[in-house]
């Protein structure tokens, strides 16, 4: 199986098990659903070491810090996950960011390496951007409204994040000194000793006896061991690159399914802003595709820094940060209160609370890279830069949040119904429109200029032979 297919795998699979857990948090315990997931974990950690030779040995230190590593990734990060998400809060589409794009910018950002760094940075931030642009256009007025009403959550979640992507970032330092096998051998006895150690101290508490007759649970647990075994493989296959890759994809993955269903037999209402979300996984896609390239280069000998593409990547950048600090977007909000009085309010989105504004951001730090990066792969900067462009048009002016301090709460409750709406209307953007543009611009010129330089580098060497 090729390595986007074990990726594409890999995010199906983080899909369902969201899927799995959000219909089991109501009737479960956080400890039972954290000790699902756990279990499952150990099962594909244990098997994947079964059978294979350990050829180089860890040291004490590197053993015993992948071994607690997974017992924290395994066992503490599914329950920090689960102690902080509820029946019906925070809203799936914040908890799908957190745990999967979030995570994901955490391990590529955990496990960069000299010399491909503002690739994966841009990456990183495309991704981040696509994700929001997907999620937050799964219905109207959106959910999504990220570290405004669950923040202290949410943070637990994030910080969650980055111990699991701990982990993968000390087994990627084994996978480059050769001991990657001795390392998922101690990573499994850490699985295997988290989940006992969540068994032993939370079996009660977690009323496990009847919970092993409920089905949820094992779904969630085989979920879980699939999740892990995808991990594992695409791992194998690509490093920690092509798995954080991998982790940007699942909101891309179940809007995949909506587009599915409606093609061939719609099932009910369909609340997604399919063109707005489609743009937004466009996106996401690029940015998962830029983070795995970050590292793939030319064979070519010429050096594509240019000092007039460089300036104008700067301007892009300086431009991007001024967009992300100027509005973007108005809400305006018109309700009825419960004696029958009218209200009305608005108020002002700056650019970093809006899907364009990152974007934006995102495509200048592609043009730093493909300006200051020697001998960097410069063609798929440009598809990332032009594919990301045609969907920024798209997908700029989707908000981040529609939930406000200066908004009676109780109005907010009503958004979507009779009795309230909340409206958007876009601003003028220039700063924004500058950035992408420019720094597109500045990608492609890079782009010229390495093709004419490869050339004659060619020519030349005919001429001499």
């Amino acid at each position: 199986m090729g390595s986007w297919a074990l990726v594409l795998l890999l995010a199906g699979a983080i899909g369902a098990r969201f899927a799995f857990e959000s219909a089991a948090t109501a009737r479960m315990d956080p400890s039972a659903l954290a000790l699902a997931s756990a279990v499952g974990a150990a099962i594909r950690l244990l098997a994947a070491t079964l059978g294979r030779g350990v050829s180089h040995v860890l040291d004490r230190r590197s053993t015993l810090a992948l071994f607690f590593a997974a017992v924290i990734a395994t066992a503490g990060v599914p329950l920090a996950v689960a102690s902080h998400r509820y029946s019906d809060a925070p809203p799936g589409s914040e908890i799908l960011f957190v745990t999967t794009a979030c995570w994901a910018a955490a391990l590529a950002l955990l496990s960069m390496r000299r010399g491909g760094q503002p690739a994966v940075l841009a990456g990183s931030v495309l991704g981040l951007a696509g994700v929001m642009g997907v999620v937050a256009n799964w219905e109207r007025p959106s959910s999504f409204s990220l570290f405004v009403r669950y923040r202290a959550e949410e943070l637990w979640m994030l910080a969650a994040g980055f111990a699991w992507a701990f982990l993968w970032a000390r087994l990627e330092r084994a996978r480059r000194e050769g001991t990657l096998a001795a390392g998922l051998t101690a990573a499994a006895a850490g699985a295997a000793a988290g989940a006992l150690a969540l068994a032993l101290s939370r079996w009660g508490a977690a009323g496990m006896p009847a919970v092993l007759g409920d089905a949820a649970w094992w779904s969630v647990a085989a979920a879980s061991a699939v999740v892990w075994a995808a991990s594992v493989a695409v791992f194998r296959r690509g490093g920690a690159r092509l798995l954080a890759a991998g982790w940007f994809l699942p909101a891309v993955a179940l809007m995949g399914l909506t587009v599915v269903e409606q093609a061939f037999k719609p099932f009910g209402i369909q609340p997604i802003l399919l063109e707005q979300a489609a743009a937004g996984a466009v996106i996401a896609v690029a940015g998962a595709w830029l983070v795995k390239k970050a590292d793939v280069r030319h064979t070519g000998s010429f050096n594509v820094s240019e000092r007039p593409a460089a300036i104008l990547a700067v301007v892009a950048l300086a431009c991007a940060a001024i967009a992300l600090a100027t509005p973007a977007l108005v809400a305006h909000v018109a309700a009825t209160r419960a004696d029958g009085s009218a209200f009305q309010a608005s108020f002002t989105l700056l650019g970093l609370e809006t899907v364009g504004g990152w974007t934006a951001l995102g495509l200048a730090l592609v043009s730093v890279a493909a300006a200051v990066q020697h001998r960097v792969d410069v063609r798929a900067l440009l598809i990332v830069s032009l594919a990301c462009f045609a969907a920024l048009v798209v997908v700029w002016a989707t908000p981040l949040h529609t939930l406000s301090s200066a908004i009676p709460p109780e109005i907010q409750g009503d958004y979507g119904s009779e009795f309230a709406n909340i409206r958007f209307e876009a601003l003028p953007v220039p700063w924004m429109w500058g950035a992408a543009g420019g720094a597109t611009l500045a990608t492609a010129l890079v782009w010229w200029r390495s093709r004419r330089e490869g050339l004659a580098t060619r020519e030349n060497r005919g001429d001499a032979s």
